[in-house]
């Protein structure tokens, strides 16, 4: 995490992100209460609203990658993009599942594919 630290604020000190160190139920149950978290480089951060971006990882597997969809879904805003780690169509993981999933239904289309699937919300 200290490398983490030192290469964002390199690369990145005059703009941080928000780097929230929850899982994604407790992150989502934050979200989900606008509630107010003290983040990684140490700046309170007002937790709520729409979501225009996300990166799924989902530890890889069906279940967790689509309770994570479920979960980005609800606050994605039109327009808005998301991304599956490690779901190309020749993978074996659960998240490539998802991501096939979310692409063939009504409310996402794909952007791109490569190593990981990114989708648009429609």
């Amino acid at each position: 995490m200290e490398t983490f630290r030192r290469n964002v604020t390199l690369f990145s000190g005059d703009r941080l992100p928000h780097h929230i160190e929850l899982n994604s139920d407790a992150f989502f149950a934050a979200w989900a209460g606008s509630e107010q978290k003290v983040e990684f480089f140490g700046n309170a951060v007002q937790l709520g609203g729409p979501i225009a971006f996300a990166y799924i990882d989902g530890e890889h597997t069906y279940e967790q990658s689509t309770k994570d969809l479920q979960n980005v879904d609800c606050y994605l805003d039109q327009g808005g993009f998301i991304i599956f780690d490690d779901s190309a169509d020749y993978g074996s993981r659960g998240s490539t599942l998802t991501a096939q999933e979310a692409a063939m239904s009504a409310g996402y289309e794909v952007v791109a594919k490569n190593r990981h699937y990114c989708l648009r919300k429609c």
